[in-house]
């Protein structure tokens, strides 16, 4: 989001808003406190009663280190201003926190030891999405050739191209046309029985949740907001798969299985 989209939609932001929704966040807690001290309650057996309190504690301390890793990447800012600040005095030329953020460990610490510049030419390619980036043997590497590129993207695609995998949210199978929801001005766009397609879903999407036949997601667990209101509504859903709006397109056709935690593509655009 650029700070033109940030400025637009603090624009729309009002008190009695923002109130109104934290009544709504706080109600929500509230009644899965009550809800999950119920279950305890109810479970006689010490075994399931153990293990209850293990699946608490850990989807919430999955949710809670998602938390801390993005704040934690606020924090960096700072970092990977003062690094581009300190390139740009040994180098004579100005670096910007968006070539700075694409550096590898080992060239952010070849620079810091050893004053070795690291290669701009490559920063920028990356930039541009020209690259391949993997972990192997506790090093990172990165592959900027384009053939070798070509031949590893279709490799990917056609061990990704029918199947996507996440967590289970709310059971059930059915099948319909994709609609890929990237923020909320796309919310009217889903017609009735289509699949919900987004990174993540927030309160306003809603609405949007109750027309869709099913709710797929990039990112959350069992206990994020989509995950919530899918148990609510009764609605198939996914949550988690990492990948969905990347390898999703608006008009596939797929069968969403929360049975299985699989979306299968059966028909492409």
């Amino acid at each position: 989001m650029t700070p033109q989209d940030f400025r637009k939609e603090i624009e729309k932001i009002n008190l009695e808003d923002v109130k109104s929704e934290k009544q709504k966040i706080i109600h929500e807690i509230n009644r899965n406190r009550v809800a999950y001290r119920a279950l305890q309650h109810g479970l006689k057996n010490q075994r399931l009663k153990l293990l209850a309190e293990i699946i608490h504690a850990y989807t919430f301390l999955r949710t809670d280190r998602i938390d801390i890793f993005k704040k934690a990447q606020a924090q960096f800012r700072v970092y990977y201003d003062a690094l581009a600040e300190s390139l740009t005095k040994k180098t004579g030329n100005i670096w910007s926190r968006e070539e700075v953020v694409q550096l590898l460990n080992n060239e952010i610490i070849a620079f810091i030891k050893k004053r070795i510049i690291p290669d701009r030419e490559l920063i920028n390619k990356r930039i541009k999405q020209e690259y391949v980036y993997y972990h192997e043997n506790e090093k990172s590497h990165v592959i900027h050739n384009k053939n070798e590129i070509k031949i590893i993207c279709k490799k990917v695609e056609k061990s990704t191209n029918s199947e996507i995998k996440g967590s289970i949210a709310f059971k059930g199978k059915t099948r319909g046309g994709v609609c890929i929801i990237y923020s909320k001005a796309d919310l009217p766009k889903i017609k009735e029985g289509e699949i919900l397609v987004t990174r993540t879903t927030m309160p306003d999407y809603a609405q949007a949740m109750k027309r869709s036949g099913a709710i797929v997601t990039e990112e959350g667990g069992i206990t994020s907001h989509a995950a919530i209101v899918s148990r609510e509504l009764k609605k198939p859903c996914i949550v988690g798969t990492g990948n969905c709006t990347k390898l999703l397109k608006d008009g596939d056709y797929v069968e969403v299985d929360a049975n299985k935690g699989i979306v299968k593509i059966l028909k492409r655009v």
